[in-house]
């Protein structure tokens, strides 16, 4: 059976002995007309064992180490179709890991730190300060790496690295992620940390930021938020840009903060961005589970992640017969955009919160730009500016 080195180093060998693989909360195993069954509560599904699984799922019951999980299923699964169960579980949910009690410390003495800005406070990410996690760490150079005596780290993810696995240790459960995936995975994992409680509620937009004022752009996917968000802070001095995807809105004071992820540039945009984002070509090309080829970009220095007014919100659509051209959109369409694409770690938007962001979108200038390229698009941005 082929073996990877990687994964039969003392290094890999030592860690995946230490870390534990349970039944995740949620994870409920059944006996259904005599026949082993599982139930998951994230997709309220039941999913039918064969043999094996049935077996798999005994073991995890029990709490199993990765090793022993791996030597168990030797003799009928090959390295790769164990990996591939074992990352699949996990991001279905059935699969929590845990590190035992002689896993390396959740705080390596050479790790590389980061702080995300989460709010009012903050989320420490550690990465290995070796070749594999400086790699991972380079696009999250934007963020401080040191605490701000303001906030305080309420929350930790970590990466290790186990053979040809990766580890995201992030409570309530660490993930367990191909190597190649660790960057999307540990994005993943930083907006689930970001949305703990139900403080906030994610808004699916790109913000600019235009003095004391905040710009959100929204859009389908393909619309080119990303794209759209970096030319115009590198074309108009006016404008910069503190995140791609995803701004937090607190219902209490109807403001927002931008969450200061590195910036995802699609495949399409690479050879466009080349010379207004020189550090991009330095990102290595990840392949996201959708298929799509991205590169992460740190955003253009320290992000000013302070609360703030929205002044305008743009509906982007590229590509459009229009042309080029920023018009007046309605409040009601806009609005019914930010709930279709927002998320609360609940699910659920309570009537409280609903009247706030409704509020929060009349105040706004709501519009929508049709445009073909991003310097066009750019420049229409940039007359909001001071408006």
């Amino acid at each position: 059976m082929h073996r990877n080195a990687d994964r039969d180093s003392p290094a890999a060998k030592s860690d995946a002995e230490s870390l534990k693989l349970y039944l995740a909360p949620g994870a409920v195993p059944l006996v259904v007309d005599q026949r082993p069954v599982l139930f998951l509560e994230a997709s309220q599904q039941l999913h039918a064992l064969d043999g094996s699984a049935a077996h798999i799922v005994a073991w995890l019951a029990d709490g199993i180490s990765l090793s022993a999980l791996r030597r168990q299923l030797a003799g009928a699964l090959s390295d790769e179709a164990i990996d591939a169960l074992l990352t699949g579980w996990s991001e279905q949910g059935v699969i929590a890991a845990e590190p035992g009690l002689s896993f390396p410390a959740p705080v390596p003495p050479h790790a590389i730190q980061r702080y995300l800005p989460r709010g009012d406070d903050l989320v420490e990410i550690h990465f290995p300060d070796d070749p594999w996690g400086q790699t991972f760490a380079a696009p999250y150079a934007h963020l401080a790496a040191g605490l701000t005596p303001s906030l305080i780290a309420q929350d930790r993810v970590a990466l290790c690295r186990i053979g040809t696995l990766s580890f995201i240790s992030a409570s309530p459960r660490g993930m367990l992620v191909p190597s190649a995936n660790t960057g999307p995975g540990l994005r993943a994992a930083l907006v689930s940390r970001a949305l703990e409680g139900d403080t906030f509620i994610a808004l699916h937009a790109a913000c600019l930021l235009a003095g004391d004022e905040a710009i959100m752009l929204t859009g389908a996917p393909g619309a080119g938020k990303s794209t759209l968000a970096v030319t115009a802070a590198a074309t108009c001095p006016a404008l910069s840009v503190a995140s791609d995807d995803i701004v937090l809105f607190d219902p209490r004071t109807g403001l927002i903060a931008p969450l200061p992820l590195p910036v995802t540039i699609k495949r399409g945009s690479w050879e466009r961005l080349a010379d207004i984002a020189p550090g991009l070509a330095a990102s290595e090309p990840v392949l996201r589970g959708d298929g799509q080829w991205l590169r992460y970009l740190p955003l253009p220095g320290p992000v000013d992640t302070r609360w703030r007014k929205v002044s305008a919100i743009v509906d982007l659509h590229r590509g459009s017969a229009s042309g080029n051209e920023l018009a007046a959109n309605s409040a009601t369409a806009c609005l019914g955009k930010l709930l279709a694409e927002g998320f609360a770690q609940s699910g659920r938007c309570s009537a409280k919160a609903m009247a706030a962001l409704a509020a929060m979108v009349e105040h706004a200038s709501t519009l929508r730009l049709h445009y073909t390229e991003a310097e066009q698009g750019a420049r229409q941005l940039e007359t909001l500016v001071g408006r």
